[in-house]
């Protein structure tokens, strides 16, 4: 494999000591038959682009086919997942990073001086972050007069559209977000319960551009994903929800908080597997994606997101980055800006809630990457939650962040009181 132009350092939280047990209620949505339709219920996700594994694989074809490669930049956005640029990495090109606003939009001048650096081979990746769609029309200009290539990572905002809160049956690909961009990638899995799925768009362009064709996956993984597929339904169906009270909270805030290390590399991170690169989506997954049915799922997804912001709205301690959904988007996760994530964090990891964020991170001069790394949580507010769940997520949530605060607020006075002395 070849690497990347340049070292990167990176900051890693570390949980091994933490012994973080499985999450109560799943990350992830889980086959229910409420939401499930016979009849084909939404175009197959490939009626016009390409199918992988994961949409790291897509975007890995996507740099392929933008010329990416040694001596050739890739901009990211300094707050990411390491997945977005892990192919660009195993194509040896070099990796720059762009600052954001506090709301996640690009900073465009930082983005044009990048451009003015880089060389001739110039691709920017964008994201809509969330689910929550980002207006890319400027940063779209600014790459065509660049001679730039736009790629939109729209893994978070598969059904995201253009449609009044959401409720369309049109979620083909006039619908969709990803058009601004030469190419778009989707990440169905995040939606459907479906054990895979990254699918790889042309944007602008009328057809897609001659591509590797991703070999099909063999009859054992289609019955191994089916027999997941249940496993994942009867765990999550069958979880018992344990009450929190305030020995719960006092155990779960004397383990292990987990250490935050500092380190470099030049390659993909170990979620890039080189050998899955070329393999197309299963054939269940794709079969289960069309035969859901979208519109109750964009409904249950928007009514869990606006739970989450009404419960956690006042709680102590922590922000609601976007209290109100934008017409038309579907959210895939509910983020929740933590203000003291080194003890909140491990907290409600212990207590079994099943959040995560993107805390393994490439060093840069962003203070919203900074603060948002290790402070911008991402709670589940898919269509498979049960009420049951759903209130017992927000309740944990609650009852630990006002606990963590009362311990903070103690600790100041108790600092304050030892200062006066």
């Amino acid at each position: 494999m070849t690497p990347t132009a340049n070292q990167l350092n990176y900051q890693r939280f570390d949980p091994a000591a933490c012994e973080f047990p499985r999450p109560l209620v799943p990350v992830l949505p889980t086959f229910r038959f409420e939401f499930f339709n016979l009849v084909a219920a939404r175009p197959a996700e490939d009626s016009d682009g390409l199918t992988f594994s994961r949409a790291r694989y897509a975007l890995h074809e996507a740099f392929r086919l933008a010329g990416l490669g040694p001596g050739a930049t890739l901009l990211v956005p300094s707050y990411h997942c390491r997945t977005m640029y892990d192919g660009a990495l195993s194509f040896g090109a070099d990796i720059r990073f762009y600052r954001l606003n506090e709301n996640l939009s690009p900073d465009l001048r930082h983005i044009a001086s990048l451009l003015r650096q880089s060389g001739a081979t110039q691709v920017i990746i964008a994201a809509h972050f969330f689910g929550l769609p980002q207006d890319l029309g400027s940063l779209a200009r600014l790459s065509r007069s660049e001679g730039a290539v736009l790629i939109e990572d729209c893994s978070h905002a598969l059904l995201t559209q253009s449609g009044a809160d959401g409720a369309s049956s049109d979620v083909g690909r006039s619908a969709r977000f990803g058009r601004v961009g030469a190419y778009a990638v989707v990440s169905p899995y995040k939606f459907f319960p479906c054990e895979d799925g990254g699918v790889l768009f042309s944007g602008v362009t009328a057809d897609m551009p001659p591509a590797m064709m991703p070999r099909q996956p063999s009859t054992r993984d289609e019955v191994r994903a089916l027999v997941n597929t249940w496993q994942r339904a009867w765990r999550a169906d069958t979880a018992v929800l344990r009450d929190i009270d305030a020995q719960n909270l006092r155990a779960a805030e004397d383990r292990p908080a987990g250490d935050d290390l500092s380190m470099q590399s030049s390659q993909p991170s170990t979620q890039y597997d080189a050998a899955q690169a070329q393999r197309a989506s299963l054939r269940s997954s794709r079969w289960i994606a069309a035969h859901t049915d979208t519109i109750a799922l964009v409904a249950r997804r928007r009514q869990r997101y606006r739970q989450w912001a009404e419960a956690l709205v006042a709680v102590p301690g922590a922000r609601v980055w976007q209290p109100v959904l934008p017409e038309g988007s579907t959210p895939y996760m509910f983020p929740l800006l933590l203000d003291n994530p080194a003890v909140q964090f491990p907290l409600l990891k212990h207590l079994g809630l099943p959040i995560g964020r993107w805390d393994e991170m490439a060093e840069t001069d962003c203070p919203v990457a900074s603060a948002y790394r290790l402070g911008m949580i991402h709670l589940p507010c898919h269509q498979s939650l049960s009420d049951a769940q759903m209130a017992w997520m927000m309740d944990t949530v609650t009852q630990a962040l006002r606990h963590a605060e009362k311990r903070h607020s103690l600790a100041k006075a108790s600092q304050s009181g030892s200062s006066a002395a």
